[in-house]
């Protein structure tokens, strides 16, 4: 049986609370005197807290955005040259990998709530 459209996926609030942690990360690590890699800790943690937020209300598009905020996540260390930042690579990779995966879930949970509505 179909849960109601208005009842929020688990996956939307533990990537919410992913990209709060991805945003406190700078501080946790000490690397938040690295301008570009912190930023990019900084951005990537709002963009995910803020459109996890937003698909808890079943938006399809937020999501999108978190999938592809924790995909960046997950290349960053390689761009942002963070490799030299301790556990922060680890945690880079890690988060985008667990972000990815939740923000997929997510989408597919809403794929096949949307299919089954429209039969």
């Amino acid at each position: 049986m179909e849960r109601p459209a208005n009842q929020t996926r688990w996956q939307e609030w533990i990537t919410l609370f992913l990209g709060a942690w991805i945003f406190i990360s700078p501080w946790v690590f000490g690397f938040s005197g690295t301008e570009v890699s912190a930023w990019n800790y900084f951005i990537v943690g709002a963009v995910m807290f803020i459109f996890s937020g937003v698909a808890i209300s079943n938006n399809e598009s937020a999501e999108w955005v978190s999938l592809v905020a924790a995909a960046w996540l997950f290349i960053s260390p390689w761009v942002t040259s963070l490799a030299a930042a301790g556990g922060a690579r680890g945690d880079a990779v890690i988060s985008g990998i667990l972000g990815v995966v939740f923000a997929a879930w997510g989408l597919a949970q809403h794929q096949r709530r949307t299919i089954a509505m429209n039969r």
